[in-house]
């Protein structure tokens, strides 16, 4: 990971809502793959953060990292019941 200068912020990230809203207004195969792919990459994020030593460890974001995969994992779950019921 590389380190953020003092006067470097983070922009704010997207809300878990209007994360849905944009999956949502994907076709079927991007939400799909944007779905897997975050199956993949949450989870070390997560951990990543929650195991930070270097002093900028914040609950903050690991609480929004949470929330924004249950959103993935909704959809996902959505999903599989659409298909399997069609």
């Amino acid at each position: 990971m590389y380190k953020l200068r003092e006067r470097e912020k983070m922009t704010k990230p997207i809300s878990p809502s209007k994360l849905r809203k944009n999956l949502l207004s994907l076709p079927d195969e991007k939400r799909r793959e944007s779905i897997e792919r975050a199956f993949r990459v949450y989870p070390r994020w997560i951990m990543e953060e929650t195991g930070r030593t270097d002093g900028l460890y914040n609950p903050k974001v690991v609480k929004h990292l949470e929330k924004s995969y249950e959103v993935y994992r909704k959809l996902w779950t959505e999903m599989l019941v659409s298909r399997h019921a069609s």
